[in-house]
């Protein structure tokens, strides 16, 4: 272990040593003074014109950032080549064999790295890129983790073409249609990791506010984005601002599958806090099927009506039967449902059908059906623990401000990729963390593919073997018969 230059095994087994450094004679030294001489003659014909008053400060910067980019992608194409011809004597030991060379070009934050490689063969016809395994990348990648890690925090904000601006340019990304594959390769957010950090918490009770945005959709009329906070009250930070205890956001367009999203957030509860200890949680929202439906999975818990399209209802029914809004909102307050409804009854019945058109009344008994049906969910308004939510601003700052507030129409899978990321930087989330565990999780099932296959590979063979002697054994059976039947 003495010898060992660095930590970096290759298979396992095989490792770069300083004997094998000293052993090879490259010609690193000569090449990289071959390049601080270019660089420095370039920058001393800078100062020359600087001296003469043709250069600009921005100028001088930009001009020196470029050279020591270039500089710098130069030293690594060496690196990455010294490397390739490094692992020629240390893969022979392992019978690895020379199969031919191939150029790839990876896309970095200092630019396009372009890099001939071996590509080798083994006795059991596999084929490998030594340098990429080294390396960690894949032979079809294109792209480092941080490139797509920074390509994905900015389409995460901004648009597609302002992202190739800002960063697709300077690391050779020149379309928009390279920044949408980048982010649809990372597809799988719906796993809850286990909770290994945080100590698991009991507080008195939880809140679980819901609610959804309107996207403009390029099939159908709208599409629906749906979004969870959870958390666990609320702290002033001033005199005008409060803040949410432990906040966590879930969220994404799930359409006919908002089963799975509150599975999500049971799941998150059960890694995060002890529910057996905590005797209240309360879901909030306005009502839709999907909201309530979260009372039905996560136990303990109880739906409120949001104070918002409470009186956001009253006021359109208010305006409806020409009554003032402060006396339904009084009956509410009192749990005085039947004053309710025998006004709204006495109001259609002196319309009739000659003074109240079809559409008024087909309003008045949507609004009356949604405040009866809500009827007990608004009653638990009353309790001091509740106050209210702010599901509004939380939409708009998690999901409009990059899905709705410029004329655009979106895909499902789109929008539901662009949902997710936004809200895993809303978690404080990293980007390049969730690359690395989705690249994990789709290397795991590819390994258990790979098993399988060989599994059932192996079952045909023997099955194949059982078949056919049983059918020699058939055979001569057969024989054997017939044999004594003429004898």
């Amino acid at each position: 272990m003495g010898d060992t230059k660095k930590g970096i095994a290759l298979f396992g087994r095989i490792v770069l040593t300083k004997n094998i450094l000293k052993k090879e004679r490259y010609p690193m030294n000569s090449i990289i003074q071959e390049l601080m001489n270019s660089a420095l003659k370039e920058s001393f014909q800078d100062l020359q014109v600087l001296l003469h008053g043709e250069l600009t400060f921005d100028s001088l910067v930009e001009q020196l950032k470029q050279r020591f980019l270039e500089l710098t992608s130069n030293f690594l194409t060496l690196e990455l080549e010294v490397a390739d011809q490094l692992l020629i004597k240390t893969a022979k030991q392992k019978k690895w064999l020379i199969h031919d060379k191939r150029e790839k070009t990876i896309k970095t934050l200092i630019g396009p790295i372009t890099v001939n490689r071996r590509y080798y063969v083994n006795q059991a016809n596999e084929y490998k890129y030594l340098l990429d395994d080294l390396l960690d990348i894949e032979s079809y990648q294109r792209t480092t983790t941080a490139v797509e890690s920074a390509i994905i925090e900015r389409a995460a904000i901004t648009s597609y073409q302002k992202t190739v601006e800002q960063i697709g340019l300077p690391v050779g990304i020149e379309s928009k249609s390279t920044v949408m594959r980048i982010l649809r390769k990372y597809q799988d957010f719906d796993l809850v990791e286990e909770n290994t950090v945080e100590p698991i918490r009991h507080p008195h009770r939880l809140f679980i506010e819901a609610d959804e945005g309107h996207l403009s959709s390029q099939k159908t009329n709208s599409l629906l984005a749906h979004l969870i906070v959870i958390h666990e009250g609320w702290e002033q930070v001033d005199n005008s601002h409060r803040r949410l205890i432990n906040k966590h956001v879930f969220g994404g367009i799930y359409t006919q599958q908002t089963e799975q999203l509150w599975t999500n957030v049971l799941d998150y509860l059960d890694t995060h806090y002890q529910l057996d200890n905590v005797p209240e949680i309360i879901i909030s929202g306005d009502g839709a099927t999907w909201i309530r439906q979260g009372s039905t999975i996560i136990p303990n818990s109880i739906f409120i009506l949001d104070r918002f399209h409470t009186v956001q209802t009253v006021r359109q029914l208010s305006t409806q039967l020409s009554v003032p809004t402060g006396t339904l909102l009084s009956w509410i307050a009192q749990d005085k449902k039947q004053p309710i409804q025998t006004l709204i009854n006495q109001r259609l019945e002196e319309w009739g059908a000659t003074e109240l058109s079809e559409f008024k009344r087909q309003s008045i008994n949507r609004l009356k059906y949604y405040l009866f049906t809500n009827w007990l969910a608004i009653q638990e308004q009353k309790r001091d623990n509740f106050h209210g939510t702010n599901m509004e601003g939380q939409v708009s700052h998690i999901i409009a401000d990059r899905t709705s507030s410029r004329p655009i129409s979106w895909s499902k899978l789109g929008s539901n990729i662009i949902v997710h990321w936004r809200v895993l930087l809303a978690n404080g989330g990293n980007v390049s963390t969730e690359i690395q565990r989705q690249k994990a999780q789709y290397n795991k099932v590819k390994r258990i593919k790979q098993v399988d296959g060989r599994i059932l590979r192996r079952l045909s063979h023997k099955t194949e073997h059982i078949a056919v002697t049983i059918g020699r054994f058939l055979n001569e059976n057969i024989q054997f018969k017939k044999i004594n039947y003429h004898n």
